[in-house]
C-alpha cells in the first residue's frame, strides 16, 4: 500500500537440529536489538538482518510498517509502505509490489521484496571497509539527488551508510540512509532510504 507517512506429536517432541539451530539465532539476533541502545549498532544490526535475510528478526527490530524509498527524495504521495509482520511472506513468495519509480525513465519499480532490498538496499555493502556511517548529519543533496528525509520523518534519528564514489566520474556513490524511531529508551526501524547519483 502506497500512502504518506504519519506517524503432529513425535516430530514436535525432538525438533530436527537445523531447526533449532536456526531458532536460537533468530532469538539471540532479536535480543540484540531489543536491548541495543546506541542507534549506530542498532542500524548495523539491521544490516546484518538485510544481508543475511533474518526476516523474522527484522520484523522484532521494525515500527509496525516500513517505508521504503528508492531514491533520497521521497516521494510521500507515492512511497510504499510495508507492514512489517508480512517482511518474511513477502522475502520468501513472489508477489510483485511497485516501490516508486526509475529516474530517468519514470518506469515502475516493480519487484519482489527481495528483488527490491538486493537493488535498492544492498546493492553495496553497508558494513564494508570505506563506507562512511554518520548519525543526523545528511545532506540536502549529493550530486544532483536531493534529500527530504528531515521534513518527512523530522522526529526521526537517521543513520547514514554512504560509499564515497571510486571511479572518475564520481556518480557511482551510494548511499543506504536508516530512519529510526526511539520510544522509552528502544530503537525501531521506520523507513529504508537509498540513495544513488541521478539524472
Amino acid at each position: 500500500m502506497a500512502c504518506h507517512p504519519s506517524d503432529e506429536t513425535a516430530l514436535e517432541e525432538e525438533p530436527e537440529r537445523d531447526t533449532v539451530i536456526v531458532k536460537e539465532n533468530i532469538e539471540y539476533l532479536e535480543q540484540e536489538l531489543i536491548g541495543e541502545k546506541d542507534a549506530v549498532t542498532f542500524a548495523k544490526h539491521i544490516v546484518k538482518l538485510l544481508k543475511e535475510g533474518h526476516m523474522v528478526a527484522l520484523e522484532v527490530g521494525s515500527a509496525s510498517s516500513v517505508y521504503f524509498s528508492p531514491y533520497s527524495y521521497v516521494d510521500t504521495a507515492h512511497v510504499q509502505e510495508v507492514q512489517s509482520i508480512r517482511f518474511t511472506q513477502l522475502y520468501t513468495g513472489d508477489e510483485k509490489l511497485i516501490w516508486g519509480v526509475y529516474d530517468g525513465t519514470g518506469d515502475p519499480i516493480k519487484m519482489t521484496f527481495k528483488e527490491y532490498l538486493n537493488r535498492f538496499a544492498l546493492d553495496f555493502d553497508p558494513l564494508a571497509e570505506g563506507v562512511q556511517v554518520s548519525k543526523d548529519t545528511i545532506p540536502s543533496s549529493r550530486g544532483n539527488s536531493l534529500n527530504n528525509v528531515r521534513e518527512v520523518f523530522p522526529k526521526s534519528t537517521v543513520i547514514e551508510f554512504y560509499k564515497p564514489a571510486s571511479d572518475p566520474s564520481g556518480m557511482n556513490w551510494r548511499s543506504l540512509m536508516m530512519v529510526l524511531l526511539e520510544k522509552d529508551g528502544k530503537y525501531r526501524l521506520k523507513a529504508l532510504v537509498h540513495s544513488e547519483w541521478t539524472i
